[in-house]
This record gives C-alpha cells, structure tokens and sequence, in this order.
C-alpha cells in the first residue's frame, strides 16, 4: 500500500491513476474528503500530512509514502518515522531542481532541502524526484509569451546562448521494479 500526500495535487492526482492502473493499493490523504473528488477505487483517509500523529489509521498496512513537500513540510521526519515504525520502508519525495540548481526565491529550494534532508534521515530507502516547471504554472507565463514569445521560467533574462540538447521528449511512465507489481521491494 503507497500513502500518497498532496493527493489532491497535479502530481498526487497523477501518481494515484498510474498507481491504480497498475493494480498498487493507495491510501490518500487530503485535509478535506468531502471535497477531494478521488477514484472510487481509492481509500481517502481525513488527515492533515503535516501533522502526521493523526494518522494511525494506516499503521501497519503502508509499504512506501510519496512526500509532497507543500502537503508536508516540517511534517516530514515525524511522517516518516511513524510510516518506518510500522513497516514502511521506502519514500519517494518531490522536490525541486532548484535545490541543485538555484533560482527563483532561496526560501522555496530552502524548503525543499529541508524535506529531502529529514526523508534521507529517516532511514528508509529514498527516492528523491527534483523536478522543474509543471504545466500547472503556466499561466503565469502568459506576459511573456504575449512579451516577446519566450519563456524564461524561473531566469528572468535568456540564458547566454541556446541549448543544443534536444528540449523535449517522451517521459516514460514510472514503474515499479519488474516482478513487484504494484508494491516496492525492501
């Protein structure tokens, strides 16, 4: 069973369909079940990720947790110590490449540090994703586009001279190790 934080995010939300279309058992927890508009095939479990103490519902039957940083914060040494203390042994953590890369606000890669460095303390086996810019954000986009045709992302200026790295292509879908369907190796 994978505990999904940030489940009712753009990336909780997807983690949670390719989990279930892959037969993984998910737990998600949200602030608001009422509102949270989740598959049926989805146990939704009322809780507040960054307060994890009360989370005890799914002691014992957690085998990995997906971190969101926004949905857990300082909670996170306290969420993955409960999660190893009955069981848990894996944790994957979305972050950000701003903690290697800096740009845009130092708070916010700050943050994002903080979580990887308490998930990397926790003991268990960690997966750290840092990503960059989501779709989700594109809007904000816009006055550059309407500007000048270009997106700068997070840099404010383009950089010096153009990438000659192909900048798009196909991201396969995550899968768990072959021959654990839906369930990760410890």
């Amino acid at each position: 069973m994978i505990l999904i934080t940030g489940a009712t995010g753009a990336v909780g939300r997807e983690a949670i369909a390719q989990l279930r279309g892959d037969g993984a058992g998910v737990v998600a927890v949200t602030r608001d079940p009422a509102r949270a508009n989740l598959p049926a095939t989805v146990e939704v479990l009322a809780g507040d990720p960054s307060r994890p103490q009360g989370l005890p519902a799914v002691a014992g039957r957690i085998d990995a947790v997906l971190v969101s940083p926004r949905a857990v914060g300082a909670g996170t040494a306290e969420l993955l110590a409960l999660a190893a203390a009955h069981g848990a042994c894996r944790a994957v953590v979305l972050s950000a490449a701003t903690v290697q890369f800096p740009a845009g606000l130092a708070r916010f890669a700050a943050e994002f540090r903080a979580v990887e460095d308490a998930a990397l303390a926790s003991g268990l086996a960690v997966t750290v994703l840092r990503c960059a810019d989501f779709d989700a954000n594109a809007l904000a986009w816009a006055p550059q586009i309407r500007a000048d045709g270009v997106v700068y992302g997070a840099y404010p200026v383009p950089p010096p001279r153009p990438s000659t790295r192909a900048t798009s292509r196909p991201s396969p879908r995550w899968r768990w190790p072959a021959g654990t369907r839906g369930a990760p190796t410890c």
